[in-house]
């Protein structure tokens, strides 16, 4: 009975994480290398939109990231200050990354201290567009810095968002590549009702088949 409750907390666990990319290799699996990050990050951001986490690629609602991240945690120094950028590389071949948000002169994992260079703007994939991908980028900057000749973008500047670049936006400022990273998927709210229901269907299908297969093998 107990080899039977070991295999099936570990086809729980293995339900839990189906999706998910193997460490280290989401960015380019994902696509982010090259389209937005040349090499991997060192650290996988630890972000969250309430009780919903972004794990390197999962897919959230429209609605579940409306309002920026309610937590943001990466491996931070004491006394370092931080850049934040979330950026849509999807949005068309036209107009590529789409910014989202920039916070910069963050302290340690405290983003509510940082100065806001481009407000928060929710995902907005327009209808079968399919999945895009949200790109959360941490740069560790070099001191304080005062973004001089940026310009700020507030939550109705929209033509400002389009054709921005993570990489450029870093050289301008001397922030070399990320020190932390993650990503979530997001599609239009029609799109992600029909997905969401197949992929719940699949997931059930493949546990239901995983489980008969451990019983199977049990009282055999």
């Amino acid at each position: 009975m107990n080899a039977m409750i070991v295999q099936f907390t570990t086809l729980v666990i293995i339900c839990q994480l189906a999706g998910r990319s193997a460490g280290g290799e989401w960015e380019r699996q994902s696509n982010i290398i090259p389209d937005v990050i040349d090499e991997p990050c060192p650290n996988v951001a630890e972000v969250s939109y309430g009780a919903n986490k972004v794990m390197q690629g999962n897919e959230l609602m429209p609605s579940d990231v409306t309002q920026q991240p309610t937590e943001i945690k990466w491996p931070a120094d004491a006394n370092g200050l931080y850049t934040v950028i979330m950026t849509d590389p999807d949005a068309s071949p036209q107009v590529r990354q789409f910014l989202h948000w920039i916070v910069g002169n963050v302290p340690i994992n405290a983003i509510e201290n940082g100065d806001v260079l481009a407000s928060y703007k929710g995902s907005m994939p327009p209808k079968n567009t399919g999945l895009h991908r949200y790109a959360i980028l941490v740069y560790k900057q070099p001191g304080h810095l005062a973004f001089s000749s940026w310009d700020r973008v507030n939550a109705l500047d929209q033509n400002k968002r389009f054709k921005f670049n993570a990489d450029n936006f870093s050289r301008t400022f001397s922030l070399g590549k990320p020190v932390a990273c993650n990503m979530f998927r997001a599609q239009s709210a029609e799109n992600a009702r029909s997905s969401a229901d197949v992929n719940r269907l699949r997931a059930v299908a493949l546990c239901a088949a995983a489980a008969i297969f451990t019983l199977v093998r049990y009282y055999n």
